[in-house]
C-alpha cells in the first residue's frame, strides 16, 4: 500500500544529492507484534543514493534501542526488520529530523471493549484515500472499538433536491471503510446546508431538515454506531444561541431518524463546558427524552474528571435521568504546534493525560471515551494529534492503545487506600486478572500492606451501549471464562480481595513497556501511570465505598432507550429589537422591560395536519400575558403555524433577573410534543443590582500600579486605567489566539470571603465573550464565568458574577482541592475571548457584594 507516512530524507554524506521523499508502504506496518521480527518497508519517489541507508531506534524514553544500515531491495525500496519488545519505538534515519513512530503490541483479533473509542475526524483532516485506509486499520488492529467523524450536511447535500453522498472529501468511502473493517462509527451532524436556511449556525427550515435526515438516515444508518447532534453547541458553534434553539435541532433529528434508522443511539447535549444553566434549559426541553445518552468535552486535567462527571450526573437526577449512559465524545491534551512530530516531553506529557483521563472516566461509570484527536491536527497555538503530519504514531496513541489492551472488559473494583499516594490507585477486573493503576513508585511490599477495610461493596452487572452487541462490560469474553466480577454482591459487606491470578506480579509502564521490578520489589513508576498484575500472593483490601463507586453504579444501571418521537417541534421565534439571545438565554434589549410579543413557531414534520392548543407559562414570576391562553393554532403537514402572545414583563423583571417562560402544548393524545422553555434575562441598571446588597466596594480600576498585561503571545494590550476609577482595556491581535486577561490586584484591606458575587458595568465594542476570572495566589488556579457576562454588541450593560457559579479553568493550572478558595484570591482578570482582530473593552465600575 503506497503514499503513506510522508518523510523528508536527507542521507549523510549525500549533500549534494536533492533530498528524498520516503513512503512506509502500508503505515498499519509500523504496528508490530512485539518480540517477533517485524519488516517495515519504505519507497522513495526517485532513486535513492548510493551511499548507505543508516537508522537507529529509540525507545519512549529517547534512548537508543538499536541501530544499523537499512537493506535495499530496488533503487527506491529500503526496507528495516527489528524485533522489538512492547512498547513504543521511533525509527529515525541519519540527518533527517523526522521519524517514524512505531508500536509493539499485540494485535486484537476481536472488536474492543465500547468504552474506548477515538475522534478520528478524517472526514476533515484526512484527505488521502490510503491513508485513511491505513488508520482505519490501525484502529481495527488496535481495540479502538468507535471512531467520531464529522459531516458537514452541505456537502452532501448542496441543494434540496441534489445529494451527492462523497461530497468533495469522500463521505461515503470512508464510512464504507469503517464498515468494512468492522470499526463502529459515530456520525456527527454539524453543520446547516444553505438551503436550509438558518437561525444563527442552526438550520432554519426544520421540516425540510427531518425530511433530508431521512433520506441520510436510510442510506448510512447501516454503517453508524450513534449519531450525535452537533458539536459544542454552548460556545461558538451554536453562536451562542440559547439552549432551547439546540433542542429544537435535537427533537427534529430524533423524529426523522427514528423513521429510517429506530435502533441508532442518540447522543445530545455535547457541550464544551458545565455551564448549567444552558443545560437546565436543554432538559427542561425535553432534549433527555429524544435521545440515548449525554455527551461532554474536556480538556481539564485527569485529576479533574472525577469532579466532572459527579456535576454532570447531578445535573441528570435533577431532571429524573441520573442513571442516563455519559460519553465523552472529546477528550485531549495538545503540544505546541509548529512540528511535524513533538518533542519527547511535550508527547509524554499528552499522552499520560489523555491515559489518565480514559481511566478515571472508567472508574467513574462514563460509558464511552473519545480521545482527542487522531489524526494531525493544528488549531491556534496548540496541536491535538495523536499521529504525526505524516499519518504515524505518537507517544498519545501508543499510550491509549495499551490502555485499552489493558483495561478491555475490565470492572472498576475499588481503590487501594496505600499511604501516601497523592491520587487514588483505582483497581480494576474481570474475574480472570486484577490490575492497579499506580501514579507514583512504591513498593510489593507496600502493596501487601495495605489492610483498609470497606463498609460497602461494588455491584454486579453492567448494561451494554444502546445497539451494541458486545458482552456485558463490552470487552472481550473467552469461551469459559468466568463472569466479569470479582466483587461480591451488595449485602455482602466484607472487604473486596484482589482476585488471584496464576501470573506473577508483573507491570508495564504508560507505552507497554515491561517494567523491572527492583531487588527489593520496587515498581518504578518513571512516566507518571503504571499498571500492575496483582498476583495470588497480593492479598488486599479494597476500599469501594468511593465516590467513584457511586458514580461506576449509575454508569452501569440499565438505560431506558428513548421515547418515540412527536412530529411538533415548538421553536422560540425571537424579535432582536426586543431581546438579545446568548448562551444563558434571552437577553431584554436596552434597560426597559415593557411590554413584549412572544412568537413560538410550532413545526409539523409528519404527514398528517394537527389542531394544537399551546398554553404560555410563566411559573410563579409576576409577568402578565394578554391574550387568549391558550393559543389555538393549526398546524399543515409538512408545514409550521405561528402562535403568539403579548405579556407584559416589567414586574416580573422588578422582582427578579431571570423569567422562566414554558409553551406547553394541552394534550389531545395525539402530538406528544415536548415543552418549548426559555429563559428570558432582565437588564437592570448598575443602581438597581447594588441596591439588591448590603455589602459593596468599589474596586479602583483606575489604579495604574494594580494593573498587569496577561495576554496570548500573538496580542498587543494597552490597559488605560482612568481618574474616575474606570479602565479601557484595547487590544490588537496577529494570526492565532485572541485571549485577553490582564490582573487587577485587590487592595490589601479587602477580604474576599466578605462577598458573594462582582457586580461590574461595561462595554465590549466589538463580538467576543467576556469573561472574570478569580486567582488563588500565584499558582495560576483560576476559576472563571463559563458564558458571557455582557452582550459586546458595543451598549453599556450591568451584569453580576456569583462566585458559587464560576468553574475551574481547563485551560491553566489544577486545583489540589478543586473548589474556589476566596480566602486566596487577590487578582482578578476582566477580559475576553475575541472574535475580532482588534477589540475595545470599557469597565466603568466594578464592584465587591455580599450580604451585610
Amino acid at each position: 500500500m503506497m503514499n503513506l507516512g510522508l518523510l523528508l530524507l536527507s542521507l549523510a554524506g549525500a549533500a549534494e544529492t536533492a533530498p528524498v521523499m520516503l513512503r512506509v508502504q502500508g503505515i498499519e506496518t509500523l504496528l508490530i507484534a512485539p518480540d517477533r521480527p517485524a519488516t517495515i518497508r519504505w519507497r522513495a519517489e526517485g532513486p535513492l543514493p548510493a551511499d548507505p541507508v543508516r537508522y537507529r531506534v529509540e525507545d519512549f524514553r529517547d534512548s537508543e534501542v538499536c541501530a544499523g544500515i537499512a537493506q535495499r531491495l530496488d533503487r527506491q525500496t529500503i526496507e528495516l526488520t527489528l524485533t522489538l519488545a512492547q512498547g513504543y519505538y521511533e525509527v529515525e534515519f541519519a540527518g533527517v529530523a523526522a521519524r517514524f513512530g512505531v508500536v509493539a503490541a499485540p494485535a486484537r483479533s476481536r472488536p474492543g471493549d465500547p468504552f474506548f473509542a477515538i475522534d478520528s475526524a478524517m472526514s476533515w483532516l484526512v484527505r488521502d484515500p490510503a491513508l485513511r485506509e491505513g488508520l482505519v486499520g490501525v484502529l481495527r488492529r488496535s481495540g479502538i472499538a468507535m471512531a467520531r467523524e464529522r459531516l458537514n450536511w452541505g456537502e452532501i447535500q448542496p441543494t434540496r433536491d441534489r445529494f451527492d453522498w462523497n461530497g468533495p472529501r469522500g463521505y461515503e468511502t470512508l464510512r464504507q471503510r469503517y464498515a468494512a473493517q468492522g470499526v463502529s462509527l459515530l456520525e456527527m451532524f454539524h453543520s446547516a446546508t444553505p438551503w436550509s436556511g438558518t437561525v444563527g449556525k442552526y438550520p432554519g427550515d426544520l421540516v425540510g431538515t427531518a425530511a433530508a435526515w431521512q433520506s441520510i438516515a436510510r442510506r448510512w444508518g447501516t454503517m453508524w454506531g450513534g449519531l450525535e447532534i452537533w458539536n459544542e453547541p454552548d460556545i461558538f458553534f451554536g453562536d451562542h444561541l440559547p439552549a432551547d434553539q439546540y433542542a429544537a435541532v435535537v427533537k427534529t433529528l430524533a423524529y426523522a431518524v427514528h423513521a429510517q434508522a429506530p435502533d441508532t443511539p442518540l447522543v445530545g447535549g455535547v457541550v464544551a463546558h458545565y455551564h448549567r444553566p444552558f443545560l437546565d434549559t436543554v432538559a427542561a426541553c425535553g432534549m433527555l427524552d429524544c435521545v440515548d445518552a449525554a455527551s461532554f468535552h474536556t480538556y481539564d486535567q485527569a485529576a479533574r474528571m472525577q469532579t466532572l462527571v459527579s456535576q454532570y450526573r447531578d445535573w441528570l437526577a435533577a431532571h429524573q435521568r441520573a442513571d442516563m449512559p455519559l460519553w465523552i465524545t472529546e477528550s485531549g491534551r495538545p503540544w505546541r504546534r509548529g512540528r511535524d512530530r513533538p518533542p519527547a516531553d511535550q508527547d509524554i506529557a499528552s499522552a499520560l493525560d489523555i491515559t489518565a483521563k480514559a481511566i478515571e472516566a472508567r472508574a467513574c461509570g462514563v460509558t464511552r471515551y473519545f480521545a482527542f484527536v487522531y489524526p494531525f491536527y493544528e488549531e491556534n497555538e496548540n496541536n491535538f494529534g495523536m499521529m504525526d503530519r505524516h499519518g504515524t504514531p505518537l507517544r498519545s496513541f501508543a499510550a491509549y492503545a495499551q490502555a485499552a489492551r489493558v483495561l478491555s472488559g475490565k470492572r472498576y473494583l475499588g481503590d487501594l487506600p496505600l499511604d501516601g499516594a497523592q491520587a487514588p490507585v483505582r483497581i480494576f477486573g474481570d474475574g480472570r486478572e486484577t490490575v492497579a493503576v499506580l501514579t507514583r513508585s512504591t513498593t510489593i511490599a507496600a502493596l501487601r500492606s495495605v489492610e483498609t477495610p470497606s463498609p460497602s461493596a461494588a455491584d454486579r452487572g453492567e448494561a451494554a451501549v444502546p445497539g451494541d452487541t458486545a458482552a456485558p462490560g463490552g470487552g472481550e469474553r473467552e469461551s469459559g471464562a468466568a463472569p466479569a466480577s470479582t466483587a461480591p454482591g451488595p449485602a455482602d459487606k466484607r472487604p473486596v480481595e484482589a482476585a488471584e491470578s496464576p501470573r506473577r506480579l508483573r507491570a508495564e509502564a504508560l507505552d507497554g513497556r515491561r517494567i523491572e521490578l527492583g531487588d527489593k520489589g520496587e515498581i518504578p513508576v518513571v512516566d507518571g501511570l503504571a499498571y500492575v498484575w496483582l498476583d495470588e500472593a497480593t492479598p488486599m483490601r479494597l476500599d469501594t465505598d468511593t465516590d467513584a463507586m457511586r458514580l461506576w453504579r449509575l454508569g452501569q444501571a440499565a438505560s431506558r432507550r428513548r421515547a418515540a418521537p412527536s412530529p411538533v417541534v415548538l421553536r422560540w421565534q425571537n424579535d432582536p429589537a426586543s431581546f438579545h439571545p446568548e448562551t444563558a438565554g434571552y437577553r431584554v434589549v436596552g434597560e426597559g422591560s415593557g411590554p413584549h410579543r412572544v412568537v413560538v413557531r410550532a413545526f409539523n414534520l409528519g404527514e398528517v395536519p394537527t389542531d394544537l392548543r399551546l398554553r404560555l407559562d410563566f411559573e410563579d414570576s409576576a409577568a402578565r400575558i394578554e391574550d387568549p391562553n391558550p393559543c389555538r393554532v393549526h398546524a399543515a403537514a409538512g408545514g409550521f403555524v405561528d402562535a403568539t402572545w403579548n405579556v407584559d414583563l416589567a414586574t416580573a423583571f422588578a422582582q427578579a433577573d431571570r423569567v422562566t417562560a414554558t409553551v406547553r402544548p394541552i394534550e389531545d393524545g395525539t402530538t406528544g410534543a415536548l415543552p418549548l422553555t426559555v429563559a428570558l434575562i432582565g437588564s437592570p441598571t448598575l443602581d438597581q443590582r447594588l441596591a439588591r446588597h448590603a455589602r459593596r466596594v468599589r474596586l479602583p480600576l483606575g489604579d495604574s500600579t494594580r494593573w498587569r498585561s496577561n495576554v496570548s503571545a500573538n496580542g498587543h494590550l494597552e490597559i488605560e486605567p482612568q481618574p474616575d476609577e474606570s479602565v479601557v482595556l484595547t487590544v490588537r491581535f496577529d494570526q492565532g489566539d485572541r485571549w485577553v486577561y490582564p490582573y487587577f490586584e485587590l487592595p490589601d484591606e479587602l477580604d474576599p470571603r466578605r462577598y458573594t458575587a462582582l457586580v461590574l458595568r461595561a462595554r465590549c465594542a466589538r463580538p467576543a465573550t467576556v469573561r472574570i476570572f478569580l486567582w488563588e495566589g500565584t499558582r495560576g488556579v483560576g476559576y472563571l464565568t463559563v458564558g458571557g457576562l455582557i452582550p459586546a454588541d458595543g451598549q453599556w450593560h450591568a451584569a453580576e458574577a456569583p462566585f458559587s457559579e464560576l468553574t475551574l479553568s481547563p485551560a491553566n493550572a489544577p486545583d489540589d482541592n478543586d473548589r474556589l478558595d476566596l480566602d486566596q484570591v487577590r487578582r482578578i482578570s476582566f477580559g475576553m475571548n475575541s472574535e475580532a482582530d482588534e477589540n475595545r473593552l470599557e469597565i466603568s465600575d466594578a464592584y465587591l457584594v455580599g450580604p451585610e
